[in-house]
This record gives C-alpha cells, sequence and structure tokens, in this order.
C-alpha cells in the first residue's frame, strides 16, 4: 500500500497506487473563519481514510501527508506475512522442565 495525498485547495481523493482506488480524501481550505487575524488559527487540512475509520485535523498539508503514511505503515505491517517476521526474530527456545 502507498497512499497519495495530492495537495490542492477544496477536497481532494486520497489514492492507494498500488490499487488506483481511492481510500479517502483530504479537504484544505484558505484563510480564517471569520477573517480576525487575532484569533489562535484553526485547523485548515483534514484528511479521513477507509470510511472515516483514520481521520484527523491539521495546521499544514504536510501533517495530512504525515499522518498517511504512519497509517500506510500501521496497516502493511499489519497485513505482512508471519514468514517476514519470522525471519526476522528467532524464537527462543525453553529449557527443558
Amino acid at each position: 500500500m502507498r497512499l497519495k495525498v495530492p495537495k490542492v485547495d477544496g477536497r481532494t481523493d486520497v489514492l492507494d497506487l498500488d490499487t488506483g482506488r481511492s481510500v479517502g480524501f483530504v479537504l484544505g481550505r484558505q484563510g480564517t473563519i471569520d477573517g480576525t487575524v487575532n484569533r489562535p488559527p484553526c485547523p485548515s487540512w483534514h484528511i479521513s481514510l477507509f470510511d472515516g475509520k483514520y481521520a484527523a485535523s491539521f495546521q499544514r498539508h504536510d501533517e495530512c501527508r504525515a499522518f498517511a503514511k504512519g497509517v500506510e505503515a500501521v496497516l502493511s505491517h499489519m497485513v505482512s506475512t508471519g514468514d517476514h517476521r519470522s525471519s526476522e526474530q528467532k524464537p527462543t527456545s525453553s529449557p527443558a522442565a
């Protein structure tokens, strides 16, 4: 799984580059809600992946991209084969009782 999070104003799909399917969306908006300069900034980017199972809001687009990469890493680890993990971790033997 390789997720592509394009940077655009408005809403766009997040694609899985391996399957070509949309797995969610990213929504970006410009400026402040009411134009007040002295207010703390509100999150201007929202990302939702896999029907909202993984969703978050951020100040910057690169934070959305990092979130998607984290989700990608976790899901890839969860579906990795047992053979791959067993070659990395040698089982320890228990002393005979």
